[in-house]
């Protein structure tokens, strides 16, 4: 049998298998994986935005160092980010210029932790102690490359990836330790009592923040990279906030994550016991 079509008859028979249109090149299966990560990356880095704002915020109300410093602040985490983004670069000679520019971030948070600490800004020091924490879990790479790269000389000092630990170890021995706050005389009114109590309870939330911050750093790091956690050992403070009486809400239980995160490391072990001895009976 014959069938009229357009273009002429052609022969009634089996249906003939129609030609398809040329296509590209098949979707690769690691294409959803990429996506993930990268909506995860953005997430991280929105995070670590949302706290960087909240440090600015809290050091403006304390009029801290940090507010004035807020817009080289801010340079530093975007050059940091804008380098962490740059995927390849990590397994390329890009990577150098990447870890420079997470160094003068650690420089630049170290400097405004400092000094917000020596001036008792407690909520500055807590906000920092904050987006250090944040920062870690969610880029643990710049912490882990920061330890590896404590003793490389740069362009902010010969020790600058280090100032970030020494900062956090200098904040908690003077929340914990110095007495910046003051005490009330004898005479002294409510309102004055109050804002001193106001004030030691923002300076403990500091410490415990602090603590936070100093374990999460040190979840990041490898037993041998614990060692530049050092300074946080230098002043009995774990030992004060350890000492002190038990009750709700005291600082126990953080001290002691963050002394079992340091004893991970053989150094630190040595270090805490103040002795090298294996039979030492600590």
């Amino acid at each position: 049998c014959r069938v009229e079509e357009r273009g002429g008859p052609r022969p009634c028979g089996p249906a003939s298998t129609p030609t398809r249109a040329p296509q590209g090149p098949a979707p690769s299966a690691s294409a959803p994986l990429l996506a993930t990560s990268a909506a995860a990356e953005a997430r991280r880095r929105e995070a670590l935005l949302r706290e960087l704002a909240a440090w600015e915020a809290a050091a403006v109300a304390e009029e801290a160092s940090v507010a004035a410093g807020r817009f080289a602040l801010r340079d530093a985490v975007d050059r940091a980010l804008q380098g962490t983004n740059q995927r390849e670069a990590w397994q390329s000679g890009a990577a150098t210029e990447s870890g420079a520019d997470v160094r003068a971030l650690a420089a630049v948070v170290a400097e405004r932790i400092g000094e917000a600490a020596s001036s008792a800004g407690w909520a500055a020091v807590h906000r920092g102690a904050r987006f250090v924490q944040v920062w870690a879990g969610s880029f643990p790479r710049h912490i882990s490359e920061l330890a590896c790269g404590s003793r490389s000389p740069s362009p902010h000092g010969a020790s600058a990836s280090s100032d970030l630990f020494e900062s956090l170890a200098h904040a908690l021995h003077t929340a914990v330790l110095d007495d910046a706050v003051g005490r009330p005389c004898a005479d002294a009114g409510a309102e004055a009592r109050g804002d001193l109590d106001a004030r030691l309870a923002q300076r403990r939330r500091c410490c415990a923040q602090l603590l936070e911050a100093l374990t999460e750093v040190s979840a990041r790091l490898r037993p041998a990279e614990l060692e530049v956690l050092a300074p946080a050992l230098r002043r009995p403070s774990l030992c004060a906030l350890l000492a002190s009486t038990p009750q709700p809400g005291s600082l126990h239980e953080p001290s002691l994550r963050l002394l079992w995160m340091f004893v991970q490391s053989p150094a630190l072990f040595a270090l805490a016991h103040q002795a090298e001895s294996e039979q030492n009976p600590l």
